[in-house]
This record gives structure tokens, sequence and C-alpha cells, in this order.
């Protein structure tokens, strides 16, 4: 259904706030849009983003189901539901979606960013590249897209091909959430633990629940603090995905066993025995740092709560 004229600039407004990380603002607005017309398709599709970005998921999955059964042959219900279904993590469902889209609309370039969303939770990054260098033909300066074209080369590795997309998404839109948590991040990779720092303060001013922000200044505690930092260095160092995770501690793991070997042939058990409990160590590092990385994400929340002019 199509929304009146004052109904349109209210969902253009409820969009930014959105945008902007003041998704309690644009839920209320859209609240306010639904009890005037409770068959907006449209406005339905936009609280389930909304609350998506305020992590109310299931809320947002009953939301998108109104929208799809209100205009089920129109993008953004596809949309909203493609995006409440990545958030649920389900996977499989959010495809089908994700291809009604791009059937319904080949050249969107909405469609193309929540495929590209879709392969990046799927570790595809492959088909996540393809899906963004389209974007990026249809909408060259979209922040939304640099900002993600910039994620996918800071997730393989490569910082300095991740510089110019966040340089060039915060030069479109200077305030814009993903790239000022992006850029913060590539900076810290860099090593400029102050700016990171200024970035995730600049982003969490906007949006104090924004998890990327808050893991971002986590990280920069992380590194600043001599135990976890270690363990924030080699999660960078592994950063790539899962299973280029899996195959460095696997290499890790062989190479222990062959040193272990080695060791026993010269005669050097004492040696040996050290390396064991080296990897014990290792192995136990491993296992309650992200544990503490956790504990430090949660005071960080608990914080900024209890800071609402953060």
């Amino acid at each position: 259904m199509n929304s009146s004229h004052f109904g349109a600039r209210e969902l253009d407004r409820a969009i930014h706030l959105n945008d902007q990380g003041q998704h309690l603002a644009a839920i209320e607005l859209l609240r306010r849009v639904l009890s005037e017309e409770p068959e907006d398709a449209d406005a339905h599709a936009i609280l389930a983003f909304a609350l998506v970005g305020a992590k109310r998921i299931h809320a947002a999955l009953f939301e998108a189901r109104q929208a799809l059964l209100l205009a089920p042959e129109d993008v953004l219900p596809h949309q909203a539901m493609a995006w409440t279904l990545i958030a649920h993590r389900r996977t499989r469902e959010a495809r089908q979606h994700v291809e009604q889209l791009l059937l319904l609309d080949p050249h969107s370039v909405a469609a193309l960013r929540t495929q590209a969303a879709l392969a990046a939770l799927e570790h595809k990054p492959a088909e996540q590249r393809q899906a963004l260098e389209k974007a990026r033909e249809l909408a060259p300066n979209d922040p939304w897209v640099l900002s993600a074209c910039g994620r996918l080369a800071l997730s393989l590795g490569e910082v300095d091909r991740a510089w110019p997309y966040a340089s060039e998404a915060l030069a479109a839109e200077p305030e814009h959430q993903e790239a000022l948590v992006l850029m913060g991040e590539i900076l810290l990779r860099r090593g400029d633990v102050e700016d990171a720092r200024g970035h995730a303060i600049w982003a969490l001013r906007h949006d104090p629940n924004d998890s990327g922000a808050l893991g971002l200044l986590c990280s920069i505690k992380a590194r600043q603090s001599w135990t976890l930092g270690l363990w924030w260095h080699w999660q960078s160092w592994i950063g790539g995905g899962p299973l280029r995770a899996t195959l460095l501690l696997l290499g890790v793991f062989l190479v222990y066993r062959v040193a272990r070997l080695v060791l026993g042939d010269l005669d050097q058990p004492q040696a040996a025995s050290l390396l064991g409990y080296a990897w014990i160590a290792f192995v136990i590092y491993s296992w309650v740092a992200p544990g503490q990385f956790a504990k430090m994400i949660k005071k960080e929340i608990e914080q900024v709560e209890l800071q609402p002019n953060y």
C-alpha cells in the first residue's frame, strides 16, 4: 500500500534517523505512522530495519512478515525480511529473499548490499566482492557500499586496500556510522591508537549501543593491556575468516609437534618439556582471553547505558 504524502515524508525521516543510529526515535516515529496507516507495507518494512538496529530481532521478524503480507511483490519488504533473517543467522531463508530481491530488481544497490551482507555471514568473499563491485558501478559514492568494500578488504587482512574505501565513505558522509568504525579499526591496525579511539567515541556519540563501535573501543583497550594485547595481535594476525584461523591453528600445532619430536631426537628432554608447557599456556590463554574480552565489552556497554550523554 502506498503511503500518503505525510506518511512518505515521515518514512524518509525515519530512514534518516535509523541511518544515524537513532533507532528508538525511528521506532517511535514509525509507530505513529502505523497508528494512522496500519496497512502501510513500507512503514512495517522500515520498522523492521529499525528494530534490527535496536537489537530487537524477534519484533523485527514480526514487522517484516507484516510487510510481506501486505506487499509480497515489492522490493522493500523482501529486503527487510532478508536483513532480519541475517540478524537471526537464518542464512538459508535469507538467501531465498535475496534471490527474490535480485529477480524483482537486479540493478538495485540495496539488493546487492543485502546479497553482500549475506555472503559475508556465509564466509563467501568471492560472492561478496562480486556483489559489491556491481553495487559500486551503480553507486560509486554510496558510503554504505564503500564501507562494505573496506570491511571486506580488512577482513582479508588488506589494511592498505581498506583505507581508501573508508576515506571515500567519510568524504561522502563525514558522520557515517559504519565508515567511522571502519576507519577506527584501520587506524588501530596501523598503530594509531589515539585516532582510532577518537573514531570510536565519535561513533558512540551517534549510537551508544553500536556493537561495532563498542567492539572497537574494547579492542583499543585490549591492545593497551599487556595481557589482552597479545590476544588482540594474535586475532588480528589470524583475521580473514574461520577457515584461515583453523588452518593457522592447525599449522601452529603441527609445528609444535614436530619441534617436540626433534627435541626428543636431539636428547633435549628439558627443552621438550618447556615447549610442552608453553603450548599448554598458549591453549589456556586462547581459551581465557576471549572471555575477558567479552567481559570488557559488557563493561563498556554498561558504562554507556549509565551515561546517556556519552
